[in-house]
């Protein structure tokens, strides 16, 4: 939603400023359904991390 965001002048003091103001905005856009869906997600995913012996499994 704001891509320009990336660009922002003023070093990172200015663009924490700009994701402060943009969040919020960009949180209200998410559908609930969405979110429900990553809810409903986490013990599949669990599991996938369980069985991959961690997040730092060596393949």
């Amino acid at each position: 939603m704001y891509p320009d965001i990336a660009e922002t002048k003023g070093g990172p003091d200015a663009v924490k400023k700009r994701l402060a103001e943009v969040l919020p905005i960009v949180w209200e856009q998410i559908d609930n359904a969405f979110l429900e869906g990553l809810v409903k997600s986490m013990p599949r995913r669990v599991q996938a991390v369980i069985a991959a012996h961690g997040w730092n499994a060596k393949y």
